[in-house]
């Protein structure tokens, strides 16, 4: 068949508009930067996997390079605590303080820029970071039955073990190592005169023995060696106050309404007050 002025081969005709698309994309032209099936599914080192996992950020026409506060999957809460040994929990309320609630990843940094290491606080001192607003208070209606994981840390790894378990704790990486009905909801350390213990608190002690909180403490850590580590019920501690948890329990404002209504205290003195921690106050 004859061709017409001005017509086109088929096959030319195409390998024409394949090299338009292709120079389209590479200008960044096109509604999106689309990743070849090939590329996706044959990248087998780790070069390959950070380039399909650039390119799917493209291709949903995310800004990676955006200010805009990153938000965490739940608030999470800074305390800090002074004790002795013996401490009833209406003495224990009176000494727990909140230092900051954050609601997003920069909020998370700028709170833990800004207050002192475990290294630089004194002996019987205690940091914790609790899901949403929960005290540390074993106690409490929502702590009651869970219990701990612990550690003792040599002081040289104290402030490198809290911070990492502080990252970890505040990006959810433990999901995958308790059992689904379980949660980790927070950490503490507490500095003590020769080791430091690190805490880190989950919801059901009937759970624990399914969870896998060590061996991802030790992938986070891998370096760091522990001098102790075991877990611990709230309710095996001999200081843990059964009745009070008890009427805790079906109480609206937990251990602090069971206090009041005994007439015992139960102050709001740790909402918002750093009380006489200096170091604290500029974040209020």
């Amino acid at each position: 068949m004859e061709k017409t002025e001005g017509s086109l081969d088929g096959g030319v005709e195409e390998k024409m508009k394949a090299a338009s698309l292709k120079d389209s994309d590479e200008q960044g032209h096109g509604d999106s930067f689309k990743m070849k099936d090939d590329e996706a599914e044959n990248a087998k080192d780790g070069s390959g996997d950070c380039k399909d996992f650039f390119l799917q950020i493209v291709n949903k026409k995310t800004n990676i390079y955006s200010t805009k506060p990153v938000a965490l999957k739940s608030p999470w809460t800074f305390w800090i605590d002074r004790t002795h040994n013996g401490m009833k929990v209406k003495e224990f309320e009176q000494h727990l303080h909140r230092i900051f609630t954050v609601y997003s990843v920069h909020e998370f940094w700028r709170v833990l820029c800004n207050i002192p290491l475990p290294s630089h606080l004194d002996s019987r001192t205690s940091l914790h970071f609790t899901r949403d607003t929960r005290r540390p208070i074993w106690e409490e209606s929502y702590n009651s039955r869970g219990g701990t994981f612990r550690f003792r840390v040599c002081k040289k790894d104290t402030d490198k073990v809290w911070r990492e378990l502080l990252m970890a704790t505040a990006s959810e990486q433990w999901d995958d190592f308790v059992h689904e009905e379980d949660d980790i909801c927070g950490v503490s350390v507490s500095v003590r005169e020769r080791d430091d213990a690190i805490l880190i608190w989950n919801k059901d002690a009937t759970l624990h023995k399914s969870a896998k909180v060590f061996q991802c403490v030790q992938l986070l850590l891998p370096d760091t060696t522990f001098i102790q580590k075991f877990y611990k019920p709230h309710i095996s501690h001999h200081a843990f106050e059964k009745s009070l948890a008890a009427a805790a329990a079906t109480s609206e404002e937990g251990i602090s309404g069971v206090l009041k209504r005994e007439g015992s205290g139960g102050g709001d003195g740790d909402r918002g007050d750093v009380g006489n921690y200096p170091q604290f106050q500029q974040l209020q």
